[in-house]
């Protein structure tokens, strides 16, 4: 049998706490307009204004971003304690349907949506088919492990 790579299984709790502090920032910082003042930066390889010169840029939205990316695929591709057939199974079935529901509404977001609407969209893409499988993952992990205690 062809061995899966995946983190290992430590890097779970990691993970979570990354993932839920990106996407805790993401939804404050959409909300409220927060930004972090030390996060402030000067971009010199970027023109705004002309000839040399820098652009301002406050970082605060790519650390959320890189904490909900990282975050993500450290909870959702870490190993089990168990690494069993089921969990392989499971695990592939909630990537097969988490993509088909991210393209699902990535095509209403296309009919729907347009301008700055439509950036927004895609913005939140970025995150919708990693949180998308990892909530169809645990959660037939948690009603599978439920059904398997009620039967003892």
């Amino acid at each position: 049998m062809a061995k899966t790579i995946l983190f290992p299984h430590a890097w779970r709790i990691p993970g979570i706490f990354m993932f839920v502090v990106g996407l805790g920032l993401g939804v404050f910082t959409l909300f409220s307009g927060f930004e972090f003042s030390w996060l402030a930066v000067d971009i010199p390889w970027v023109k705004e204004g002309g000839f040399l010169s820098s652009s301002k840029n406050n970082l605060t939205d790519e650390v959320m971003a890189l904490l909900i990316i990282v975050g993500g695929l450290l909870t959702a591709f870490s190993r089990e304690k168990v690494e069993d057939e089921f969990i392989r199974e499971v695990r592939l079935q909630s990537l097969l349907w988490a993509t088909y529901a991210n393209y699902g509404l990535l095509i209403l977001a296309l009919i729907f949506f347009y301008n700055d609407d439509f950036f927004l969209v895609m913005v939140f893409n970025m995150f919708t088919l990693l949180i998308i499988f990892i909530i169809r993952y645990y959660g037939v992990l948690w009603i599978n492990q439920s059904k398997l205690t009620d039967e003892k």
